[in-house]
């Protein structure tokens, strides 16, 4: 006789799921019904008074360019567990095929100029399915574009994905940036007949995924860029009356490289917008969307609102050493929060556009309801899990896959460790964070407590006003000249 296990069978396919919660939010379909999305103080809320409150997910690379059946299955799959936003990510990525500019592996196209039919008849699509489901887009726009010499750009085989860090300020790579985004938004959805730019169930962008001048394992090295940089720097100087002696450093943070590295990333963001706001873009936009260190968060102010990411978790994913981090957050003093906290401004929205406490953790079961719970006791306005998956899978066997590629950012560990669509620990809770969140089923907290900040070279990881903070009080990070809306102020001394 067989021994009987003590576990439930609890299915995961790709096209359905065993509860449907489609029903507790039928009034919200489709997206859109409420009129654009725009910034009300410190929240969200659509043009017919509405608060806005998104639970939702990624979809990575060659997911955005599914096809028709899957978009039509998995919009009904992700509003029955409760999902109402999908972040569009990573759809420039040359790794990925289909992108969005090649549909399909073949002749290497040289140049990044214009999109794939066949790619965006596919987005279009899903863009349809999701909204007749209501549930929202936050489209990303420079992510993973690999530049090529047929853009007109100089040493683009030298460039690194997105060409960080140089894209914050190279006038050849932002006059293509502006490019891409006015073809993205001027772009008419034959499945709902409006351009991009004219589509209430897009909600919110980004300008640049995860891209600064501060990381100093990106220096600025290559010409003619470095050339360029330098001659704004002098410029700035005469305009500002600062004398500058010695040689220039972009990776020397003092005051002075640092105040010209915030200024120039505040104008490429504010240049951006404004270029985005000419095209016709009504919704909010960001301008990145991690911290690093204080004159990177400085400079999101100028911007609609604030977005973060953050990871729980140690790994090692080499041959020679494969090693993770098998710990509860809910047992650590602090985890992914003072990071997140330092990317929050009081007087906007804040939303989580990545994070994860990924596979093989044990105890990923509880990020779900961790993060949500902590998200309305901060009153942030929204989260999308990274990720759903990194294309159009309907195998089960993909939690645990090992991707051995060092394609995506010199990492080989990705889709089996971030999917998350077949993962029970995770998206086997993700009914109850829905539920919660979208409901708001825990209060914010009563008082709020910004954390001024003066030392721009400080990093996010070195903030010990932010410990154990996050979860007692509404927190934000504050910088002089900006908006005090807390009811105390503590002044982070390094």
């Amino acid at each position: 006789m067989a021994k009987k296990s003590g576990f439930i069978p609890y299915p995961f396919y790709w096209d359905d799921v065993p509860i449907d919660l489609s029903f507790v939010f039928e009034n919200e379909k489709p997206a859109g019904k409420h009129g654009f999305l725009k910034v009300e103080g410190s929240r969200f809320a659509f043009e017919d008074g509405t608060e806005a409150r998104f639970w939702g997910t990624n979809f990575n690379s060659g997911l955005n360019f599914p096809p028709f059946d899957f978009s039509e299955k998995v919009a009904k799959r992700l509003a029955k567990i409760g999902v109402n936003i999908v972040r569009f990510h990573q759809m420039d990525a040359e790794w990925a095929t289909p992108n969005i500019f090649q549909f399909t592996k073949g002749k290497r196209k040289g140049n990044t100029l214009d999109f794939d039919p066949e790619s965006m008849k596919r987005l279009d699509y899903l863009i349809y399915c999701l909204k007749q489901e209501g549930i929202y887009i936050y489209m990303d726009l420079l992510t993973y574009r690999k530049f090529k010499s047929g853009d007109g750009v100089e040493n683009a085989l030298k460039l690194d994905d997105a060409a960080k860090p140089y894209n914050n300020y190279s006038r050849k790579l932002i006059e293509l940036q502006k490019k891409f985004n006015y073809d993205l938004w001027t772009h008419i959805n034959p499945y709902t007949s409006l351009a991009y730019k004219d589509d209430p169930a897009i909600v919110l962008v980004e300008v640049v995924n995860e891209s600064e001048l501060f990381l100093e394992s990106r220096p600025v090295i290559i010409e003619p860029y470095k050339s360029e940089l330098k001659g704004m720097f002098r410029k700035w100087c005469a305009e500002n009356e600062v004398n500058y002696t010695g040689e220039i450093n972009f990776s020397d943070h003092n005051e002075t490289i640092l105040r010209f590295l915030r200024e120039t990333q505040e104008s490429y963001y504010r240049e951006m917008m404004e270029h985005m706001r000419q095209i016709g873009v009504k919704i909010p936009i960001t301008g990145t969307n991690w911290s690093i260190n204080a004159a990177n968060r400085r400079a999101q102010t100028v911007t609609d609102f604030a977005d973060g990411h953050s990871y729980w978790y140690e790994w090692k994913w080499r041959e020679t050493e494969k090693k993770f981090g098998n710990r509860p957050m809910v047992a650590e003093a602090d985890t992914v929060l003072p990071c997140l906290s330092f990317a929050r401004l009081l007087d906007r929205p804040f939303f989580v556009s990545e994070w994860d406490d990924p596979w093989p953790n044990e105890w990923r079961a509880e990020s779900p309801l961790f993060m949500a719970a902590v998200g309305l006791l901060q009153d942030w306005s929204g989260f999308a899990i990274h990720t759903y998956s990194y294309s159009a899978i309907t195998n089960t066997n993909v939690t645990g896959k090992e991707v051995t590629s060092n394609a995506i950012g010199s990492v080989p560990y990705r889709e089996g460790v971030f999917n998350t669509w077949n993962d029970p620990a995770k998206f086997g809770l993700f009914y109850h964070a829905a539920l919660m969140y979208r409901r708001r089923d825990v209060k914010p907290a009563f008082r709020s407590v910004n954390i001024k900040v003066d030392d721009m070279s400080l990093w996010d990881g070195h903030v010990p006003a932010l410990s154990l903070i996050t979860e007692k009080h509404r927190v934000g990070i504050l910088f002089e000249g900006c908006k005090d809306t807390s009811d105390e102020t503590i002044t982070q001394i390094r």
